[in-house]
């Protein structure tokens, strides 16, 4: 017997029998289902659900999702009845996603699962949006977020990087100090604030623009050579304790 999968969303349900060997994105779809996706890779984050009953397998490893945990549907499969709340009403009509560039100035997190997120966005940007189409914080480490942090040096040892794609002319953010000082390397993009701070290749690296290619890039380089990485923050925190910054 085919295993059953049930899909429901705020405004209704559908039961679906599906194939143990297909997605479940793949199955939702098959049967009318019109679960907003792009790309099917898992790139496009946006075929999101919720586990309220089975559980899920990630394809190609041994890894599950549980009741309550998130998941992207193109990269799960299930041999058993799974029951999924979608993230998303698939019969909603959304805007057509856009890509804006926008400077986040402030986090708080309301409640549990409320975040408030405020954003500098361009002049004269009209944004025609639906609550929750544009921002979703998924759990399973795609996205740590701390809220209020005491005790940057003890947050900051824990990591072995600091990123900061701004594409916007700062000055010499204080995260670039505080980096600095714990002695880690500097990923940011070129403005005159980051070339006080960050000598390219040496104590950290300056990408040409802040898109998700150059930031990859200069990701899988340090974590490719963790000894590269660590050298450049060995080499930042002399530079914070000489007077280059004073000059």
């Amino acid at each position: 017997m085919m295993p059953t999968l049930i899909m429901n969303w705020p405004a209704g349900e559908q039961l679906v029998h599906f194939d143990k060997n297909e997605t479940l994105l793949s199955a939702a779809l098959k049967a009318g289902i019109p679960v907003e996706n792009s790309c099917q890779r898992g790139d496009c984050q946006r075929c999101i659900g919720v586990v309220r009953q089975g559980s899920a397998r990630i394809s190609g490893s041994d890894e599950t999702i549980g009741p309550g945990g998130s998941l992207l549907l193109c990269q799960v499969k299930s041999s058993s009845d799974i029951e999924i709340e979608l993230a998303h009403d698939p019969n909603e009509i959304l805007p057509p996603p856009k890509l804006y560039q926008a400077k986040i100035i402030g986090l708080e997190r309301l409640a549990s699962d409320v975040i408030r997120l405020e954003m500098v966005t361009p002049k004269r940007q009209y944004l025609d949006y639906i609550g929750g189409q544009y921002i979703d914080l998924i759990r399973h480490g795609i996205i740590r977020y701390h809220g209020y942090v005491d005790d940057m040096p003890a947050l900051l040892r824990s990591v072995d990087a600091v990123v900061l794609p701004s594409s916007y002319p700062e000055g010499i953010p204080k995260i670039f100090l505080e980096a600095a000082a714990c002695g880690l390397p500097i990923i940011s993009t070129d403005f005159p604030g980051a070339r006080r701070v960050i000598e390219d290749g040496v104590t950290g690296v300056i990408i040409k623009s802040p898109t998700v290619d150059y930031i990859e890039t200069a990701i899988l380089a340090l974590y490719n050579q963790p000894d590269r990485g660590r050298q450049m923050g060995e080499k930042a925190l002399v530079l914070t304790s000489g007077s280059v910054l004073g000059d």
